[in-house]
């Protein structure tokens, strides 16, 4: 079977199976895979956080899939834990992403989609207003300097103590699917530059004008052609450098607010 040497090679830093994952594989530990006639649509990994060790439990339809999805379920398994590196920007695009290559390869094979929360797109119009950005405008200025107009998603602020941004596709109640573009809170900010909030914006609409895609097995988000795109944006290096220097004190200042109101509420 195609999983009986990954126990001996999946700690090889060499191995381009967790060379992906847009740099998030954890390269640590063994890796070994068992079948499980149990799991019908779901897999799922059990790490020792003493060795490094992980065990990727699959169900039966994943026995046997071609190259790109073994792929797909290596780089998965492979994923740091560390709550730390789950916090990183672009680590829920990069494993959102792997997740949904596999599912469409099972559903390809006959196993029956899971159950989908269908929500109306409408309530995301009355997510765009911030204290200082109005994140609806901002795109779309964005949207008819740098893309004809043809960009097609849905934005809206997400929380204001993380420093994610992200772009996904969610399902409307009708059952299509719809872009939406999630930028992090705390750049809701007067300490925050125009530049800086429009080349973000900018960055998340690359990703829907330039999905990843999977070259000789490895997903690609932040590719060549994407990379060049990107830096098309006129402040790019201002936009970069800015973040460079003031994102860490700003997202500090935002968490100690959260956890200063946590702890208000809590008491």
């Amino acid at each position: 079977m195609w999983f009986s040497t990954v126990s001996s090679k999946i700690h090889s830093h060499n191995n381009p199976h967790i060379s992906a994952a847009n740099g998030f594989a954890d390269a640590s530990g063994n890796l070994k895979i068992v079948i499980s006639k149990r799991l019908k649509k779901s897999w799922r990994v059990k790490v020792c956080f003493r060795t490094g060790d992980r065990v990727l439990t699959l169900p039966s339809v994943l026995e046997n899939p071609p190259q790109e999805i073994k792929s797909c379920l290596l780089n998965w398994a492979m994923l740091p834990v560390s709550s730390k590196a789950r916090r990183s920007p672009g680590f829920v695009r990069a494993k959102r992403e792997l997740e949904n290559m596999i599912r469409a390869y099972m559903e390809s094979c006959g196993v029956k989609k899971e159950r989908v929360s269908r929500i109306n797109p409408l309530i995301f119009e009355h997510q765009t207003k911030g204290f200082n950005y109005n994140l609806q405008k901002i795109f779309d200025t964005v949207n008819r300097a740098y893309f004809k107009g043809e960009i097609r998603s849905y934005i809206r602020w997400g929380q204001n103590a993380s420093r994610t941004s992200y772009q996904t596709i969610r399902i409307d109640k009708d059952g299509n699917p719809f872009n939406l573009i999630t930028i992090s809170g705390v750049y809701d900010s007067p300490l925050v530059p125009e530049h800086v909030i429009y080349g973000l914006v900018y960055h998340e609409m690359l990703h829907i004008a330039i999905p990843p895609r999977l070259v000789n097995g490895r997903r690609v988000v932040h590719g060549k052609d994407f990379k060049l795109a990107e830096k098309k944006y006129p402040f790019y290096d201002q936009w970069i450098e800015w973040e460079r220097e003031n994102m860490g004190g700003l997202l500090a200042k935002a968490r100690k607010r959260a956890n200063k109101i946590k702890n208000k509420q809590s008491g």
